[in-house]
C-alpha cells in the first residue's frame, strides 16, 4: 500500500492558497511571551513537555491532535526553523502517546493523555532544570492565564490563543508572518509524519 505523503500534500496546498490560509498555533504565542519576559532559555539542552486533554481522540490520532503544540513551541524557543531531528522511541496506547525526539539537537520528551474521563486540561513543561505548570480561570467571561515556574512565581500571560490568532488576522498581508507561519505548520507535518510511521 503505497503511503500518502502529507508533507507534500500540505505543501502544495500552502504554495496554492499563499496568503488565503493560515493556521493558529496558540503554543507560538505562549513561547514568544516567556522569552519576551525573558522567562524561559532560548538554550534549551532538555524539554519534557506533558499535556493532558479531555477528548475523544485514541492511539495516534492523539498524537495528530497534540503534537503541533508541542513541536510549535520547542521550534519557537529555538528559533523557529526545524535544522534536523532524529526520533528514538514512540509508545503509543489507547489514552496516551508519548515519544522522545531529539529536534535541533535538543532532547525532547512529549507525553500526551487525552481521555473523555479527564475534567480539565493539564499543560506543564521541563525546560532544562526548570518546571513550568499552566493555570487558566474564567473570570467576568475571560480566561485569566498564568504560568507558575518552579512552584514559587506566577508569571502572568496573555490568552495565546487569542494572541495568535489576533497576530495572524493584524498581519494578514505581512508576507513575512503568512511564511512564518507556513514554514512551522510544514516542519509541524514533517516530524508528525515520522513519528506516526516510526518504527524500531
Amino acid at each position: 500500500e503505497k503511503k500518502i505523503n502529507t508533507y507534500k500534500i500540505a505543501s502544495n496546498l500552502l504554495v496554492k492558497l499563499k496568503k488565503k490560509i493560515m493556521i493558529n498555533l496558540p503554543m507560538v504565542s505562549l513561547a514568544s511571551q516567556l522569552l519576551e519576559k525573558k522567562e524561559i532559555s532560548k538554550k534549551a539542552r532538555i524539554l519534557k513537555f506533558m499535556y493532558f486533554t479531555k477528548g475523544k481522540q485514541n492511539y495516534e490520532n492523539i498524537a495528530v491532535d497534540l503534537l503541533p503544540h508541542a513541536i510549535s513551541f520547542i521550534l519557537v524557543i529555538n528559533g523557529n526553523f526545524l535544522k534536523n531531528f532524529k526520533i528514538k522511541s514512540v509508545k503509543v496506547d489507547k489514552s496516551k502517546w508519548s515519544c522522545k525526539i531529539i529536534i535541533n539537537n535538543i532532547i525532547c520528551y512529549f507525553l500526551f493523555t487525552q481521555s473523555k474521563e479527564i475534567k480539565e486540561s493539564t499543560l506543564s513543561f521541563k525546560l532544562n532544570e526548570d518546571f513550568y505548570k499552566r493555570n487558566h480561570k474564567l473570570l467576568n467571561g475571560e480566561y485569566i492565564n498564568t504560568i507558575n515556574k518552579n512552584k514559587r512565581k506566577i508569571i502572568s500571560v496573555k490568552n495565546p490563543m487569542t494572541e495568535y490568532l489576533n497576530l495572524l488576522l493584524n498581519n494578514f498581508k505581512n508576507s513575512k508572518n503568512i511564511e512564518l507561519n507556513h514554514r512551522l505548520v510544514l516542519d509541524i507535518i514533517r516530524i508528525t509524519d515520522n513519528l506516526l510511521s516510526w518504527k524500531k
